[in-house]
């Protein structure tokens, strides 16, 4: 396997710089209204965004990396994937160091399938905003479950005062 060497086709980069992406994409929809005193106020935001946060928005949080073969790509993950062709845990595994941190290699999804201001955003995060989520449609369902409950009730009820048995017709007799 190893003797030819692996040649990279590009290498992309992502970074922790979700809200400079967002006030960017305020101040194009400022420019593309003619709104100049919104734009400058966002102009604003963003250098102070920039003085404030630089160190962090220009360290990666995540690199693509594309392989000009398959063949590479396939070495790439027999050495640093968490498992070898067959399937198996690699022992050997050996964990790249960058800037003092343990690297984790994954597949990843397809360019256009990234959503790339959200690569700053951790597991744990997004654990959590799926949580309120899942008790917030929680308590919608069971709202509407008890709402739906009450208005059966009530037609219910209803029904029962004022049965079907009656012939209206006769009434205006």
């Amino acid at each position: 396997m190893a003797g030819k060497p692996v040649k990279i086709a590009a290498l992309a980069f992502g970074y922790k710089n979700g809200d400079l992406i967002r006030l960017l994409q305020q101040r194009g929809t400022a420019i593309a209204n003619f709104n100049m005193k919104k734009m400058m106020e966002i102009e604003g935001k963003i250098e102070a965004l920039i003085k404030a946060k630089k160190e962090e928005i220009m360290t990666p949080v995540n690199c693509f990396v594309t392989f000009e073969s398959q063949e590479g790509f396939d070495r790439c993950e027999y050495y640093l994937f968490q498992r070898s062709r067959e399937g198996k845990k690699n022992k050997h595994l050996k964990h790249t160091m960058l800037m003092g941190h343990r690297a984790h290699v994954n597949s990843a999804n397809e360019p256009s399938d990234i959503i790339w201001e959200n690569l700053q955003f951790t597991k744990m995060f997004m654990r959590k905003c799926q949580t309120k989520v899942f008790f917030v449609i929680l308590i919608f369902v069971l709202l509407t479950f008890v709402l739906f409950s009450l208005m059966k009730s009530t037609a219910g009820k209803n029904k029962a005062k004022y049965p079907s048995s009656i012939n209206c017709n006769a009434l205006n007799d």
